[in-house]
């Protein structure tokens, strides 16, 4: 009993990891809005009428189709320019689970006009979107005074956060258990074959590979050690920066020299749930430095914040998941 208690009054006393779902929340928006962009000189082909792209064949949530409906998609640049001011506006942090709400809308819209052009990382975003829904981003200055309200949202705010880890946690559940069972990885030539595709790989990257084989085979079992064991060491802080580190590593060669661009940028951007709120806070203060603007009182100390959460915030227990 004094257990469950104690639990309880972890998840609702305050949010651990206030800075850390900002700056998560940005990042995510972040890359979201890199999307759209990249994509907007194109956007009659993936979204207008005229798109070759097929509609899909079930409209499961309709809602979430509207551009699928041939009296809507006329209007396919309202989708992209709503797009584009609702992410701008959720990396404020203000009307924080309104605008995530709608961002989720108008982009899942978006995304299942353009479903062909869709991979992994689409759906592991599309699926942090809706946890954003839920997350408080607001700093600790600006929470209200205890009571039912500000319990429940710390409670449901704390354990969406802990859930987002999870997600992140069990990607790479399934990735490593896919791999482990694989010939190709097994026998240390995954690598190899896949740099020596044209479609994925670079003209200087396929020959490096085809000189020194070394490399690939060590490339092969690295990458499965770190998926298999990321699982498990991501809760160990000590070795959380380095596991990180790697997969960054990994993940910067998937996009830059795989060409899978989005994809690699996504995981990334998912590893931001695992930064202690004092690391947050710095992040976030760095940008405020180097992006001068007017902002909320409670912006102006967040450096100070950082200091004072790390206590709160990576001390506890329910556990390591949710303090760390």
């Amino acid at each position: 009993m004094k257990r469950l208690e104690t639990l309880v009054n972890m998840l609702t006393e305050s949010r651990t990891h206030p800075h850390t779902i900002r700056l998560f929340r940005r990042v995510v928006y972040g890359w979201y809005l890199l999307s759209v962009l990249l994509l907007a000189p194109s956007a009659r082909q993936f979204w207008g009428p005229d798109s070759l792209i097929p509609l899909q064949p079930v409209r499961p949530v309709p809602l979430l189709q509207l551009l699928d409906l041939a009296a809507v998609r006329p209007w396919f640049a309202l989708f992209v320019l709503a797009e584009v001011a609702l992410l701008i506006a959720g990396m404020t942090c203000r009307w924080p689970r309104i605008t995530a709400l709608l961002i989720y809308v108008v982009s899942m819209n978006l995304n299942n006009r353009a479903w062909v052009t869709l991979d992994g990382g689409d759906n592991l975003m599309q699926i942090m979107l809706i946890y954003l829904i839920f997350m408080d981003p607001s700093l600790p200055d600006a929470e209200p005074k205890p009571g039912v309200v500000t319990w429940t949202n710390n409670a449901l705010t704390n354990a969406v956060f802990l859930i987002a880890r999870l997600q992140v946690v069990a990607v790479y559940i399934v990735a490593g258990l896919g791999k482990v069972t694989g010939q190709l990885w097994q026998n240390g030539t995954a690598i190899f074959y896949t740099l020596s595709v044209d479609d994925f790989t670079l003209p200087a990257v396929r020959s490096f590979v085809a000189d020194y084989p070394l490399f690939s085979v060590v490339a092969t079992y690295v990458t499965l050690l770190y998926q298999l064991s990321f699982p498990w060491l991501i809760w160990n802080r000590r070795f959380r920066p380095w596991l990180m580190a790697l997969g960054t590593a990994i993940h910067l060669q998937i996009a830059l020299v795989m060409g899978l661009f989005s994809f690699g940028l996504a995981v990334m951007s998912s590893y931001v749930v695992f930064f202690t709120d004092a690391k947050s806070a710095m992040v976030l203060a760095t940008l405020r430095r180097l992006i001068p603007q007017r902002a909320p009182k409670q912006d102006q100390r967040i450096g100070t914040a950082g200091e004072t959460d790390d206590v709160r915030g990576d001390g506890g227990e329910i556990g390591i998941a949710l303090e760390s």
